[in-house]
């Protein structure tokens, strides 16, 4: 039985989810890697399905590829992913690590596409700042699982159950996904107004508090280290990319505050650069 995954995706580094992400670069040095997994470009329904066979067992994706840039998945992919899996007998999973509770603008991602996965996980905003994951399953695939067959030393402690209980209410009673909507729509036309200013700046992606910016020259690095020497902590992906992972709780003054820290940046770079 097999596994296929998207390339550019990331699922981990334990091992499995390791194995399963699509970038080589994470695998190097952990051979040998766990067999059974498959990877195919993310958003081509055609290439998933050619990869979905009688021996696939199960397909698991980002609804957004959120490692490798800010990517979401396409309506129509995921929902053709979905028919696929239906009609061979595979189970669907999909990794919210990153995107679920609030951070995409709905509390979950696949929310967004009118579909259900079979499997979800989650981490990351589940604790709150402590080390807590899970996995939901609906119960048709649930029921393989009993109680005993699989466990972590310190997994369901009362300590992480605490943290995910206050950290799963106040997203819900604050309604954290809303706002995450909201500032999203604001950074977008922010993102669109530093595109028209600088030439630099060649593309953009967001989806709630989510957000890439590409670069047109290997700058990435530069920026960073200059937006965190004026209090602004960014990410890269690679040396062409910002990410950008505002707070659910930022605010339209912390939107433009970021935004001119990076117009002051951008306008610092030479136009050299480009070349």
């Amino acid at each position: 039985m097999e596994v296929v995954t998207a390339l550019k995706s990331f699922h981990g580094r334990t091992f499995a989810a390791m194995t399963a992400t699509g970038q080589p670069k994470y695998q190097q040095g952990f051979d040998p890697l766990v067999p059974g997994f498959s990877h195919v470009p993310y958003n081509d329904l055609a290439a998933m399905d050619d990869a979905v066979s009688d021996r696939t067992c199960a397909v698991m994706l980002e609804p957004v590829l959120g490692e490798s840039g800010v990517y979401p998945a396409t309506p129509e992919y995921l929902a053709g992913v979905r028919r696929l899996c239906d009609e061979r007998g595979a189970v669907l999973i999909l990794d919210e690590v990153q995107t679920g509770l609030g951070r995409t603008g709905t509390l979950f991602a696949y929310q967004q596409y009118g579909i259900e996965p079979d499997i979800l996980t989650l981490s990351k905003a589940l604790g709150g700042g402590t080390p807590v994951g899970a996995m939901l399953a609906k119960e048709t695939v649930a029921s393989a699982f009993q109680r005993g067959d699989h466990a972590t030393t310190f997994g369901g402690s009362a300590l992480v159950a605490a943290a995910a209980y206050a950290a799963i209410s106040t997203i819900i009673e604050e309604d954290l996904p809303a706002k995450a909507a909201a500032i999203g729509a604001y950074l977008r036309d922010g993102l669109a107004a530093l595109r028209a200013r600088h030439a630099l700046v060649t593309d953009f992606r967001v989806m709630g508090c989510m957000a890439a910016v590409d670069l047109g020259a290997p700058v990435a690095a530069e920026v960073k280290n200059r937006a965190q020497d004026a209090g602004l902590l960014i990410l890269t992906v690679g040396d062409g990319m910002l990410r950008l992972l505002p707070a659910l709780i930022c605010t339209p003054a912390q939107v433009d505050d970021a935004l001119a820290i990076l117009d002051r940046i951008l306008e610092a770079i030479p136009t050299a650069a480009l070349a």
